[in-house]
């Protein structure tokens, strides 16, 4: 039978290089899109949709707090309407950008301008111009070679990252990945909520994403039908 996913497959890595990838996809800035929404945060733990309250450690914390762990406090701009000049993201919490939820006030009407919201509508940009994505399925990036199913590392212009940094950067799209959980594949997207899968650690269970790959735990959403 033909299967997507290798299984159990013995791969020799130096611990150090590992440790220093996963770091990266922990330390790396989320990059401020017209395309950012609470989909994204939520995937890194930093949101939770459903009280639309930003997070850390699982806990519920204000605006001021996250971002710095979030976006780069300098490159990320947030426009001034009065003056229609952009001020660092530093600067503009607490004068523009409320500290609790980062909500912006629109001063021409009053109204309360939630923060993916301002984010879509260009209030809130990035300094330097995003790289767009391709947002591949697991399929797409082992077929293309970004993805080496051997050593589950991922290679995308120039930049090799892990599994789950991967997902975090929008080169693989989480919503083609399932898990296995209990007794049937589940969304990634659904996993990360219930705190099965930590795509800031890449922790998978009681194992991590890129073993659950191998094993054949962590698959496309549609794979392919095996042929006897």
């Amino acid at each position: 039978a033909n299967s997507f996913a290798p299984k159990c497959l013995v791969i020799s890595t130096f611990l150090s290089s590992s440790d220093f990838l996963n770091e990266l996809a922990m330390d790396k800035k989320v990059e401020i899109t017209k395309h950012l929404g609470a989909k994204e945060l939520a995937l890194r733990g930093a949101y939770d949709p459903k009280t639309g309250r930003f997070l850390a450690s699982g806990k519920q914390v204000l605006f001021i707090e996250v971002a710095p762990k979030l976006f780069d406090m300098e490159s990320t701009l947030v426009k001034d309407i009065r003056t229609d000049e952009y001020i660092p993201l530093k600067e503009a919490i607490g004068k523009i950008v409320d500290p609790n939820d980062g909500s912006m006030i629109d001063p021409r009407t009053e109204r309360n301008v939630p923060f993916f919201q301002a984010v879509k509508i260009g209030w809130i940009v990035s300094k330097k111009k995003a790289r767009k994505k391709p947002h591949l399925t697991l399929r797409e990036a082992v077929t293309s070679k970004i993805l080496d199913p051997k050593t589950v590392r991922v290679k995308y212009e120039d930049e090799i990252t892990t599994l789950h940094g991967a997902i975090l950067d929008g080169i693989l799209d989480p919503s083609e990945i399932r898990v296995w959980e209990d007794k049937g594949y589940v969304p990634l997207e659904y996993a990360v909520s219930t705190g099965l899968v930590d795509l800031n650690s890449g922790t998978y269970a009681q194992t991590n994403l890129s073993d659950g790959f191998r094993d054949g735990l962590v698959r496309p959403k549609n794979p392919p039908v095996s042929i006897e």
